[in-house]
């Protein structure tokens, strides 16, 4: 119950800081999760279908198999919250429900909200495909929250995305294809 709660302040404050930094893109996020188009879930809550996709997802990842059985275990839970603070799956955001960083919370809403614009979901038949969307995200959280983004600072979080993610580092780095906001209010 303790823990429930904790997250739902977290989880509260997370969606004021990105109404106070006015941006475009936090605001696009945030009408998302307010419009309910995106679900917010933690992977304690997990839907029968998320799990399941999660459970395959961290086979390929990690190169173990989870029990697919649900409601799934804490044990199973705990395995899939140190491979992942978030993952989404449709129109539903999984997260880790031990996060207790608000900021870090609305990074990630930031983050996801960008995979589902794209309409990404993970499914990435190429590391060159993985990076690109991946790093577009990540230029989405630094868009929100850092100050203006310099041709150095691209080259800086190529190198974070491509450790993070375990991908080759592309020759050359340039603002990726694809959306940071709707082109038009009918947009996802």
């Amino acid at each position: 119950m303790v823990l429930r709660k904790t997250w739902e302040r977290v989880y509260k404050q997370a969606l004021e800081i990105l109404r106070e930094t006015n941006h475009p893109i936090a605001k696009y996020t945030l009408g998302l999760i307010e419009n309910k188009t995106l679900e917010i879930i933690t992977f304690n809550k997990v839907k029968e279908k998320d799990f399941k996709c999660y459970a395959d997802d961290y086979c390929d990842d990690k190169g173990e198999k989870l029990p697919h059985h649900y409601p799934p275990s804490s044990l199973t839970i705990s395995k899939i919250i140190k491979a992942w603070d978030a993952k989404i799956n449709g129109n539903r955001v999984s997260i880790n429900h031990t996060l207790s960083d608000p900021k870090k919370i609305a990074k990630i809403l930031v983050h996801e909200a960008n995979h589902f614009l794209n309409d990404t979901n993970d499914n990435y038949d190429t590391d060159e495909k993985q990076f690109t969307e991946e790093f577009r995200a990540v230029l989405s959280e630094s868009l929100v929250f850092s100050k203006p983004l310099r041709k150095w600072k691209l080259q800086e979080i190529a190198k974070e995305v491509a450790k993070r993610y375990e991908l080759p580092l592309p020759k050359s780095i340039a603002m990726p294809e694809g959306l940071f906001v709707p082109k038009n209010k009918s947009s996802r």
